[in-house]
């Protein structure tokens, strides 16, 4: 409901109990979708709302995710404006500029600052820039540099694909050329953002879903955004492009499971798909898998000891192999090339990356 802003879904499990609202809360924070869903309680009828004090924790939790995005949306200006002065090109990948597809994006929890540099120039005088302004730069995973900018996390980032075989390198590469002209923007005060094109954004969305999930975990809001993004250009001639992309990329098998989820799951209209089917058994695996792991694996409770809450982010994750493995394994029928070349491609950048 909150997701669409439709009031037409069934009902028929309501009215919750106190300690059950308390628990969707709990599940929606551990999913960073604590803003959508409030949208969605909005749309309930007064009866079914939750009890007051709930709610009005809700709604304190709402200002907060607000005043994020506002801060998220002011470091962003001024790095706009500086990269821009200095004649540096980029583009941000996902966050705010995915967040401009829904309906009320301020209510979206945003994370960090992603920003991709098409060109190493860009990259290296854009970390030289930042560096001389006093602000420390250190190396990320997969040759990204990261900094805190009013109390933001920035990443740069000369790999905007999060998919790892090497033998699709080169259509890669041509698709991004191909794409390189149809670039979205969203205005922040007197300044244009760039992002990705329609099919780039879908593209790099999913696969940055495809990243997490053989990791730790990946949750709803994810899942979100790409279902967001779904319907903000309904072309059949995206949609074929899409199916072409994915199945150059060895990626088809994952992305009609994933399509799947968001139709089946998420409440995503059959239309705006770029697949006509979809399966109702991996989806389910999937569902459950989403569930237990939350936002990034952060919250999964399934290898811990003792009491803890779902909403509880750990700093560290860890029984790895017994984590990531299940993942894997399920994952191998389906991507079986990224299976085995993201863990290499992982290692070999945390011991090779400048």
């Amino acid at each position: 409901m909150g997701l669409w802003h439709n009031s037409q879904e069934d009902l028929s499990v309501f009215p919750l109990q106190a300690e059950e609202w308390s628990l969707v809360m709990e599940v929606a924070k551990a999913q960073t979708v604590e803003g959508i869903v409030y949208e969605g309680i909005l749309l309930l009828p007064e009866q079914y709302y939750p009890p007051q004090a709930l709610l009005m924790s809700w709604v304190a939790r709402i200002d907060s995710i607000e005043r994020n995005n506002n801060k998220l949306s002011e470091a962003l200006y001024i790095l706009t404006k500086g990269f821009r002065q200095e004649g540096i090109d980029f583009m941000l990948l996902k966050g705010l500029g995915l967040g401009n597809n829904y309906i009320k994006p301020s209510v979206r929890v945003g994370g960090d600052l992603d920003l991709y540099f098409a060109s190493e120039e860009d990259f290296h005088k854009a970390n030289s820039l930042v560096a001389s302004k006093g602000i420390r730069v250190k190396k990320g995973d997969h040759n990204s540099r990261i900094y805190l900018f009013r109390k933001v996390e920035v990443e740069h980032h000369t790999k905007m694909i999060d998919i790892f075989n090497p033998f699709v390198q080169e259509r890669l590469a041509v698709l991004m050329e191909e794409e390189g002209g149809k670039r979205r923007s969203f205005r922040i005060k007197d300044v244009e953002v760039q992002t990705p094109s329609f099919v780039m954004a879908h593209v790099q969305a999913s696969s940055h879903i495809l990243k997490h999930y053989m990791g730790f975990g990946v949750g709803l809001r994810q899942f979100c955004d790409v279902a967001r993004l779904s319907i903000t250009q309904p072309d059949e001639r995206e949609a074929q492009k899409l199916r072409e992309i994915y199945k150059q990329l060895g990626l088809e098998r994952w992305m009609r499971l994933m399509y799947s989820f968001l139709v089946l799951k998420l409440g995503l209209p059959k239309e705006f798909s770029p697949y006509t089917e979809t399966e109702e058994k991996s989806t389910e695996k999937l569902l459950e898998d989403i569930l237990h792991s939350g936002n990034f694996g952060f919250h999964d409770i399934r290898y811990r000891k003792g009491e803890v809450k779902r909403s509880e982010r750990y700093s560290k994750r860890d029984a790895v192999f017994k984590r990531i493995m299940p993942h894997l394994v399920f994952l191998l029928r389906i991507v079986p090339q990224e299976v085995f070349w993201y863990p290499l491609y992982k290692a070999y950048t945390k011991v090779f990356a400048r």
